[in-house]
């Protein structure tokens, strides 16, 4: 008796467990010694499988054995073990393993094509409690999340522009280069006017702008026909620093008009400007062979007519 019980005292007795590694249950639950508390795991498995022989409290199982594979994990987590915890969990019925590895509990990976997502709307979960939620620098609104991403990824998002929600506020208000992505910092008109009054909404690859707007009062043509806002003079235009609205109309530049009165023109030979490459000059087939300047025989702005003078020293 005295390898276990004192010679003084046969209660407590100490049972020195070095060297047992297995048939906990011929003394453990037999009558001999404290066998399995209530709330146990429900098992027929010996002490041992799961225990250290030396120390009762920590308890590990090897959750790829059929033992634990054939049942559902919560018949154990939850009701003996530990199960999902009560707040910050997915509210559902499925079982562990739907999105957790046996075994580990601290990440769990969810199915997002499970039919589960038909009954739920994404922002049940994605709420920075039981889901990362929408970051900081995320297009402010209140939809769902699968109003704009796939269920599968979040990476890329795809917005209906058509969408009431989206019509009905500034396209600058998500498009400001934090949220979405918004005008370049170089290149583009500088203005405070929406997207909208140049470019069609869910495409910015191409703008138009409204030339008989106000705003143009502000600035000359040349200010973003620079050929890095928008297009400027082509190489074979007249050589002039006039700004464009001088001869062209804000609205088309394939008339331009000019007035002949003024000093910038008369001031200089026709033909600087109409030498037949900037602009129309005398046809080489059918005019008179001269080097005099057009204004010597024709009206300047109007060429269709010319008046030769036949007392001219040239004859």
């Amino acid at each position: 008796c005295n390898v276990c019980h004192q010679t003084s005292g046969f209660l407590p007795g100490s049972f020195d467990h070095s060297g047992i590694t297995e048939n906990c249950s011929a003394c453990h639950g037999a009558g001999f010694a404290t066998g399995k508390p209530e709330g146990h795991v429900a098992t027929v498995q010996d002490c041992s499988v799961c225990h250290n022989t030396l120390d009762f409290p920590g308890a590990f199982v090897d959750h790829s054995s059929t033992a634990v594979t054939s049942v559902r994990c919560d018949s154990c987590h939850g009701v003996s073990a530990l199960g999902k915890p009560t707040t910050g969990h997915l509210p559902t019925m499925e079982d562990c393993v739907s999105c957790h590895t046996p075994g580990s509990f601290s990440t769990g990976i969810f199915m997002h094509a499970e039919t589960y997502l038909s009954q739920n709307s994404c922002g049940d979960c994605h709420n920075d409690i039981i889901g990362a939620g929408k970051p900081v620098s995320h297009v402010p609104t209140v939809l769902d999340c699968g109003a704009c991403h796939s269920s599968q990824s979040f990476v890329g998002g795809s917005v209906d522009h058509n969408n009431p929600s989206t019509t009905t506020q500034r396209c600058d208000s998500c498009h400001n280069n934090i949220s979405a992505l918004g005008k370049p910092s170089t290149g583009h008109l500088p203005t405070t006017e929406d997207c909208g009054f140049c470019h069609t909404p869910s495409t910015f690859l191409t703008g138009v702008f409204d030339h008989t707007s106000t705003y143009l009062d502000q600035f000359s043509c040349s200010f973003c026909h620079n050929d890095v806002i928008g297009k400027s003079k082509p190489y074979s235009h007249l050589s002039t620093s006039e700004d464009c609205g001088a001869c062209h109309s804000t609205n088309s530049f394939a008339s331009p008009f000019v007035d002949h009165s003024t000093s910038v023109v008369t001031s200089v030979r026709c033909d600087s400007c109409h030498d037949g490459t900037s602009i129309i000059g005398k046809p080489s087939d059918r005019h008179l062979p001269t080097t005099e300047d057009c204004d010597v025989c024709h009206v300047p702005g109007s060429f269709t007519i010319g008046i030769f003078d036949h007392g001219n020293s040239y004859l």
